[in-house]
């Protein structure tokens, strides 16, 4: 038996909307796969365009049957600077469900503050912080911004007990 698959040029205008019904078409008229290029950009810098692997992401979590894939991945393609358009074009997709966060961020930022600035960003999710640091100023940052806050060193089964209860009660 044939089986026919899609390859597509990611960087070549591909919108969310376009690549969920590409997706849905492949799904629903048989076809075996649906790869694609992992050229970000090869166009003009305001062509519309998906970074493979975010992509791939939501392919992986919407479809049931067909494969998926790169016809070739470069390891040099992935900077620094294009992580945070990764994580944004997953949370456009699909927000989260629960964020986990470090007290003590990086050039003295903090995940109480990077809460703050993702809901606003992407409406409101139940955000557990994690701080080795037991002093006075940490939980009233937590308890004022109303974040659940868990010492370090974090036992596993304490933490996956109050990621649970943090998920059910947002689920209610």
């Amino acid at each position: 038996m044939t089986q026919i698959g899609i390859m597509l040029e990611g960087q070549a205008g591909l919108t969310w909307a376009r690549w969920q019904a590409i997706l849905q078409a492949a799904e629903d008229f048989g076809f075996q796969c649906v790869f694609r290029s992992d050229h970000f950009t090869i166009g003009p810098p305001d062509e519309e365009s998906l970074e493979t692997w975010v992509s791939l992401t939501y392919a992986a979590s919407h479809t049931q049957r067909i494969e998926f894939g790169t016809c070739v991945s470069p390891v040099t393609f992935r900077h620094p600077a294009l992580l945070t358009r990764m994580a944004a074009a997953v949370l456009a997709a699909q927000p989260a469900e629960l964020w986990l966060f470090d007290y003590h961020l990086d050039r003295g930022d903090t995940g109480v503050l990077l809460a703050g600035r993702l809901r606003g960003r992407y409406g409101a999710a139940p955000c557990l912080i994690l701080s080795a640091d037991a002093g006075e100023a940490t939980r009233a940052a937590a308890q004022e911004a109303e974040l659940a806050l868990l010492p370090k060193p974090v036992r596993p089964l304490a933490l996956k007990s109050v990621l649970d209860r943090m998920l059910a009660a947002a689920r209610r």
